[in-house]
């Protein structure tokens, strides 16, 4: 960290030997430069912790060298790049933005219908707020890397109820009539996007 303020410059694209942007960790505002992307080297973008905000832009995607672009906690929105697809995770890091990616690599096999957009962030259940609730009520949902989108939703075993978006960590969900031990994963237009904490294991309420 330097401590930068303002923006990234768009002139940047004027050095055609830049090939490592490192910006990350300041207090960068604005967008991202289009005309950045054109630089014939760029094999390294990295703007991760700034206060960056608007779109990735597509030229992004197409970029001819770019191996590894990281935005992760910023304020952008939008969708992903469709260029970007593809890439693995260590090298496309968008996390705590509200960004949607093309489908996924590994969702490749789901309904065409599908293949619109799905959340670009791997989310989990961690906790919530009642362990033995009864229809009807609502219950706070805790995780990770929570997005506000209607059609993100609650499942509760085999039901699905909507989400109330509180924050990145926590949605509201109404308890629906599915009585007993159901574990509760999100889910995104019918598709399970949500992983368990690997240390606290799936997250299970008793519906009474």
């Amino acid at each position: 960290s330097n401590q930068l303020t303002g923006t990234i410059p768009a002139a940047l694209a004027m050095l055609p030997k830049l090939g490592y942007l490192h910006v990350g960790d300041n207090q960068l505002t604005g967008t991202i430069p289009k005309e950045i992307a054109s630089l014939p080297i760029l094999t390294f973008f990295n703007a991760f912790y700034n206060a960056l905000t608007g779109t990735i832009p597509e030229e992004y995607g197409s970029a001819a060298k770019l191996e590894y672009f990281n935005v992760r906690n910023n304020g952008l929105h939008g969708y992903v790049p469709a260029g970007m697809g593809g890439w693995k995770d260590e090298l496309l890091d968008v996390r705590g933005n509200q960004l949607f990616c093309p489908l996924r690599e590994d969702w490749r096999a789901l309904e065409s219908e599908l293949a619109e957009a799905l959340p670009c962030v791997q989310m989990t259940v961690r906790q919530v707020s009642e362990l033995h609730p009864i229809v009807g009520q609502t219950v706070s949902v805790y995780g990770t890397w929570l997005v506000n989108d209607d059609d993100l939703k609650c499942s509760f075993g085999i039901l699905e109820v909507p989400t109330i978006y509180v924050s990145s960590t926590e949605v509201q969900c109404e308890v629906p009539a599915i009585a007993g031990l159901n574990e509760i994963k999100m889910t995104y237009r019918g598709v399970v996007i949500s992983e368990f904490d690997p240390v606290i294991g799936p997250v299970t309420v008793n519906i009474a």
